[in-house]
Parts: structure tokens; sequence; C-alpha cells
């Protein structure tokens, strides 16, 4: 058992970073563990209907929005250090704008943008996914 989830920790990390770090930037491999120790506490509740990429793609999506939520809870409750960090920073600042405009989207505008941007389905294995017409999707 140890053997398979050191090797599908090792084959799937770097696609994992690259959802991770669209969200959150340089912890994206902060990100990656605490999902991987997300999905080793919940593999039972795997039900194998997805293939494992996309399961462990969707825990690390859940995971960078948590950090995301923390990390916005922390810059609302401290503003002056929150912007004092994200001004010495570009690439957290393109962060914040990205996570600003996904919150300007509907629930629905921003499951399909991910399926789409971040995962990399189709707009026709989106439609079929969410039961919407490919046009919309689009």
């Amino acid at each position: 058992m140890e053997d398979t989830v050191v090797h599908l920790y090792e084959q799937s990390r770097r696609q994992l970073r690259a959802v991770a770090a669209r969200y959150v930037g340089e912890e994206a491999e902060d990100v990656v563990q605490d999902a991987f120790l997300r999905a080793l506490r919940s593999r039972h509740g795997f039900r194998g209907d997805a293939k494992p990429l996309t399961w462990l793609s969707r825990i690390v999506v859940n995971a960078s929005l948590d950090r995301c939520r923390r990390r916005s809870r922390w810059e609302h409750a401290y503003p002056r250090l929150a912007h004092r960090s994200s001004t010495a920073n570009p690439a957290v600042e393109s962060s914040v704008a990205i996570r600003t405009a996904l919150r300007r989207l509907t629930r629905d505008q921003r499951r399909v943008f991910v399926l789409y941007d971040v995962l990399g389905h189709t707009h026709n294995e989106i439609a079929r996914r969410l039961a919407i017409p490919p046009g919309t999707s689009k």
C-alpha cells in the first residue's frame, strides 16, 4: 500500500502543483502536500467514478481555495500587513487579482472555468459532465 501511495504522489506531483500554482502561487507545494494528506484520509470514499488524477486535482483545487479563503480572512483582519506583503511580490499581487476575478463569477461559471482552464477538459467534456450545451461552456 505504501509503495502505491508514494508512486501516485511522485507520478502526479508536478501536475497537481501546476493546478495549485494557478491559485496560490509560491505556496503550491504546500497545498499539494495538504491535498495529498486529505486524499489519504478520504481514500476510502473514492468510488472510482473518475480517474485518480482527476479526483486528486479536485482535492487540490479545494485545498487551494481553502488556502485563498484563509489568506483573504487574514488580509481582511490585518490590511496593513497584507498590503505590504502583496506589493512586495508581483506574483502575489497577480494571485490576488485572479482570486478577486474568480469571486466575481457565479458558481457555475467558476466550475466551467476550472474544468476548462485549470483541469484542461474540452468544452464537450464539460458539457457532458455538467449536463449543459457545449455552447454554454464556451
